[in-house]
Parts: structure tokens; C-alpha cells; sequence
């Protein structure tokens, strides 16, 4: 049999709040959990009664209830909140009635659990739902009655009116787009499967694209971003996507609750072996009550005059998330005089001597020598030039590029005209008189007014194609096709397209027909019967096709020389994406993203086959 002095260690153990109460309802006995919960001691709390603690509004059910106990015996069950000392805590749980001993008198056991967090929970749940349902009601409606005008003819004639509509169509599409990429970054956070590439970032450029995107906000807003101090070449390993996810979130914020009294500040320093960026703003800041749940998910400020009560409360949470998957830290303080400083950091990397393509191909791709001083530009050119099957070298200086073409055979060269070493025309000259670099193409990339500067003294040495700063894609990787002696786009070329969305497939057709017949599969065994095999200029197969999963599809449509175009509503996973020539998440990229990746495959022909490329 049990001893009595194990259940004194199970009373005094219990997670649960657990009480003895006598008739009148004063506290006989506590246990420690129940003493931690109101933070009182055991001599406080037997001076008081269960009715002393519940809050007022409460007392006369709890009293009732008792009472009806002592008549009928058994238990009841009970839900309230109780106060101690400066602290109220929500519980649930049961009160039993009977008699200690032999005596007449009632006893009462009490077993509360303290349940503050999951009510919090639930509180921020409802409100969640409550501000998502909000947040998509309102561009829904909106979208509905723009698309419902332009469907009824309502405006025929009338472009101007025409116009607005679909700009307002556009805009609140990408506040829908915004909330499910958000809800599913969540998802994903949860799940441990967030999605990080790193890739070496030049931080002052992505700051620069991040500040143009929004400076039209700002604007409206009647404010402005002002980038300032910047550190030289400051480089880190971060995914830059997701890095610019994060200063757009911080920017937008800083718009949106900042003031107009003072421009928006960007900055970046330098410390230890970390990079710093903080953006501040001169607005009413955060309030010290809210202030430590500002990263966490579904967190809102009620108190409309700080940062919150507007949005989903989702954003900080997944900028946290995102830059602590970088190796770096994020955090946010008031300013003196009023406004915020949000701020994170990211771990310092060096600028490479030479990055050499180690990617394996199944045939020797033709190779292209990228020479230009700025690591991120340069990286951005190679990854355009990635899925069209050009190798690419990187040097960025003169004295770099030469020794690599002095030992290695290349098919063409892009080259700034900008060097920390030495002039441009001179490098040039030396390639022209240079066995190997006669006849090479070499296409310029830079700033305009840089080519109206050089290009009447360049042009004798034979350049092949200039193209201007920030580098537009389709035409780059059209001006390396013509290079190569590859094919244009000028016929018509068949693609299949293995949709089984009706609309989404009709939608990618409708896109697509211009430079291409397209046909439509529903599924994989209309595939099948299409004849699947051929002949096609390109695949683009959806991975969440009903009656087939994407790595059955991959692997039934895995067709040699021709070129497939993935697209799915989830993250796609890296073997996928490695095994594909292109990949399009439907989130996350527009319709004209998706026509770019199958206009440039068909620009460069079926010579377009999937590689992987190793972190330098």
C-alpha cells in the first residue's frame, strides 16, 4: 500500500495547482505550484479565501457552485481567472466536496491547471483569423469588382479608366501573393524546412536594389531612404533573395510607421568579423510593454500608435527566422529623441582571388570568361548564363583575366570597363594581339555613360555587343546565344505543357503563344497519349499534377536534348531543381518570369541541359 508520505510528494511535486479548502473556503493547504502561479507564500495565502482570489466578476458562480457541492457532493467543473500578488492567471480545472475524517464539516479539493498561454494562444489565433480575414477580404474585393467592371464592358472606350483598374487588379494580387508567401514561410519555419541558398552577396548593392524598389513608397508616404556611410566591397554569405525579404520588411515597416518628420536612414559598419545594417526612422518607436514579443509570430501592438496593429504580425517573426538560418542576429531599439532602430548582422566574407565553373557536364559546354571588379555583379552574371549551359570563369581584374587566358580555352568574354588594375582599352588591345583572344567575342557590360565614353576608342578593336547596367537578363542571354552561333527565336516551336489546373494551364498558353505552339496535357497519361516524347522544344510540367508525383514526372519525361521547366505552389526541392532547366515557383514568380526561363531556352536551343553548380 501506498505510504502517506508519498502522496506528500506527489501534492508537493504536481505540476498542476492543487489546494484543500474548508467549509468557508479559506486555503488549508497549498502546493508549491499553486504558491508560484499567484506568487504568494503559504502563510499569505492561508489568510485568504478562494473567493479573496477569484476575480470579482467570478465569485458569486464559484460561491454558488460550492454551496450546490455541499448539498449534492461529487464535483463541478470550473473555468476562471484568479489574482494574487500583481498577477492574474487563468485556470481550469475541477472542485471536489468531502468530509475530512469523521467529522460533519465540508472539505473541498481543488486541482487547477494554469493555462495563460494556451487562452494567449487562442487569443492570438482569433485575432489572426481575424486580421488575415481582413487582409484578404479587402484586396479580394477590390480585385473582384476591377476584374467584374472590365468583364461587363463596363469601361469600353474608356482606356484611361480601363488601366486603372488593372493596376489595381495588379496591386492588390501582390497584397494576396504577400499573405500566402508569409503563411507559408511560417509553415515552413515550423516545419524546420525553410529554404536558404547562400551564395556570396555584395551587402551595399542589395541594399541599393532593396532602397529603388521602395523609394516610390516613400515617396507617397512623403518620406524618403537616405543609404548612407557604406564600407568598401562589404561582402557576406547570405541567400540574397531572402536577404532582400528581410530589408524590404524592415523598410516597408519603416514607411509605413516611421513619420515624414525625417527621412528613413539605411545604414552599414563594420565590426569584428560581422557586418551591421540598421535601418532607423524617426517614428513613435516601439512601447516597452510590446517590445519583447516584437519577433514573435502573430505578435500585434494594439496601441496603433507603435509598430503593429496593422498586418498579420508575421513579417519581424520571418525576418528573424531568415537571418538567424544566415548565421547573423536581428533585434530593434528606441532612438533618443524618439523612433527605432532595427538592425542585424551577418558574419563578414572575403572577396575571392579567382572562381572557377566546377560544374559536370555531359558534353564540354562552351566557356565564357566573366572580368569584372564587382563580386556580386559578376555572380549575377553568372548564375543568368547557368541554365543556359555556359560555363563560367570569374576575374576580377585584369592581371586575373590574364592568367586565365593564358591557360584556358574560352568561347567569348563579358567585360566592365572598370578595373582596379589597369585600363580597359589597353587589356583589350593586349586580347586582340593575343593568339587566343583575336577572335573571341567580347560583349561590354556597363554603365551607359561609361559606354558613351569609351565605345568610339573601342569599337576598332572589334566588340562584339555592349549592354548597359543593371543588366537586363533576356537580352544578356540572347547576346551570348548570337555569340555562340546559336539559333534565335524566330520560328515557332512546340511546347508541352503538363497542367491540370484548366485555368492555369490556359493562362500559360495564352503566354507562351507568341514565340510558340503550345499544347496542353491535364494530366500524365494525356501526356501519354500526346505523345510525350516528342518532338518538343520544351516541357514545362507542373509537380503538383493530381494523378503522378513530381519525381515519377521528372523521371517518365527525363528526355534527352529537351529542356523542362518546372513549376510548383511549394519550395522546390534542390535535386528537382538541379534535374530541371528551369524552375518557377507559382508564389513567388510572375507569369512573366516563367515566359522569360522558356524564351530563353528556346533562344539557346536544345543545347540547354541541367547542371549543377558547386559554392565556390
Amino acid at each position: 500500500m501506498p505510504h502517506k508520505d508519498d502522496y506528500r510528494v506527489l501534492f508537493e511535486r504536481a505540476s498542476d495547482l492543487l489546494a484543500v479548502l474548508d467549509d468557508r473556503g479559506r486555503l488549508r493547504l497549498t502546493n508549491p505550484s499553486f504558491q508560484r502561479a499567484v506568487e504568494m507564500t503559504p502563510e499569505a495565502l492561508h489568510r485568504q479565501t478562494l473567493f479573496d482570489l477569484v476575480v470579482p466578476e467570478d465569485r458569486i458562480r464559484v460561491r454558488e457552485a460550492m454551496r450546490a457541492l455541499c448539498q449534492s457532493g461529487g464535483s463541478a467543473r470550473l473555468e476562471t481567472r484568479l489574482r494574487g500578488a500583481g498577477v492574474e492567471v487563468a485556470v481550469e480545472g475541477s472542485i471536489t466536496c468531502g468530509a475530512p475524517d469523521r467529522s460533519s464539516d465540508s472539505v473541498f479539493h481543488c486541482i487547477f491547471r494554469d493555462i495563460r498561454d494556451r487562452s494567449r494562444v487562442e487569443r492570438m489565433k482569433s485575432d489572426f483569423v481575424s486580421t488575415v480575414s481582413h487582409e484578404l477580404r479587402t484586396p479580394l474585393t477590390s480585385l473582384h469588382a476591377a476584374l467584374t467592371m472590365l468583364q461587363m464592358g463596363a469601361l469600353d472606350g474608356r482606356d484611361d479608366e480601363k488601366r486603372t483598374l488593372l493596376e489595381i487588379s495588379v496591386h492588390n494580387t501582390e497584397r494576396l501573393i504577400e499573405l500566402i508567401n508569409d503563411l507559408l514561410d511560417i509553415a515552413k519555419i515550423e516545419a524546420g524546412k525553410l529554404s536558404i541558398e547562400p551564395q556570396l552577396v555584395a551587402l551595399d548593392r542589395t541594399i541599393d536594389s532593396a532602397v529603388g524598389e521602395l523609394a516610390l513608397l516613400a515617396q507617397s508616404r512623403g518620406t524618403e531612404i537616405v543609404f548612407g556611410h557604406r564600407e568598401t566591397k562589404p561582402m557576406v554569405h547570405a541567400d540574397r533573395s531572402r536577404l532582400l525579404q528581410v530589408l524590404r520588411n524592415l523598410l516597408s515597416n519603416a514607411i509605413k510607421f516611421g513619420g515624414t518628420d525625417a527621412p528613413i536612414e539605411v545604414d552599414i559598419s563594420s565590426r569584428d568579423d560581422r557586418y551591421r545594417v540598421e535601418v532607423r526612422d524617426r517614428g513613435p518607436g516601439i512601447s516597452a510593454v510590446f517590445r519583447p514579443r516584437l519577433f514573435e509570430k502573430f505578435a500585434q501592438d494594439k496601441d496603433e500608435s507603435t509598430l503593429g496593429g496593422v498586418g498579420t504580425g508575421l513579417g519581424l517573426s520571418i525576418c528573424r527566422a531568415l537571418i538567424e538560418a544566415m548565421g547573423g542576429t536581428i533585434d530593434q531599439h528606441n532612438r533618443d529623441g524618439g523612433g527605432s532602430t532595427f538592425f542585424f548582422e551577418l558574419p563578414r566574407r572575403e572577396i575571392p582571388s579567382i572562381i572557377r565553373d566546377s560544374r559536370a557536364y555531359p558534353i564540354a559546354p562552351p566557356r565564357f570568361l566573366v572580368i569584372e571588379s564587382d563580386p556580386d555583379i559578376a555572380h549575377l552574371i553568372k548564375l543568368y548564363l547557368r541554365d543556359a549551359s555556359v560555363a563560367v570563369d570569374i576575374a576580377f581584374s585584369g592581371e586575373q583575366a590574364r592568367q586565365l587566358l593564358a591557360r584556358g580555352l574560352y568561347d567569348g568574354l563579358t567585360m566592365a570597363l572598370r578595373f582596379a588594375d589597369e585600363e580597359p582599352g589597353q587589356f583589350i588591345e593586349d586580347l586582340r594581339r593575343s593568339p587566343r583572344g583575336a577572335e573571341l567575342p567580347l560583349i561590354i557590360i556597363a554603365e551607359r555613360g561609361q559606354i558613351e565614353l569609351q565605345r568610339a576608342a573601342l569599337e576598332p578593336f572589334g566588340i562584339f555587343d555592349w549592354l548597359d547596367k543593371p543588366i537586363d537578363e533576356p537580352r544578356l542571354r540572347q547576346a551570348v546565344a548570337v555569340a555562340l552561333g546559336r539559333s534565335g527565336i524566330g520560328d515557332a516551336k512546340r511546347i508541352l505543357v503538363v497542367e491540370g489546373d484548366a485555368e492555369l494551364a490556359q493562362l500559360i498558353q495564352i503566354a507562351l503563344r507568341d514565340g510558340a505552339e503550345v499544347e496542353i496535357a491535364g494530366s500524365l497519361d494525356d501526356a501519354k497519349s500526346r505523345g510525350y516524347h516528342g518532338p518538343w522544344a520544351a516541357l514545362v510540367i507542373d509537380l503538383d499534377i493530381d494523378d503522378a508525383p513530381g519525381d515519377e514526372i521528372l523521371a517518365f519525361l527525363a528526355i534527352d536534348h529537351v529542356p523542362i521547366v518546372v513549376i510548383s505552389a511549394e519550395e522546390i526541392a534542390a535535386d528537382v531543381r538541379d534535374r530541371a532547366a528551369a524552375s518557377f515557383v507559382k508564389t513567388r514568380q510572375s507569369m512573366g518570369d516563367l515566359v522569360d526561363a522558356v524564351g530563353q531556352l528556346l533562344s539557346l536551343g536544345a543545347d540547354a541541359q541541367p547542371a549543377v553548380e558547386s559554392a565556390p
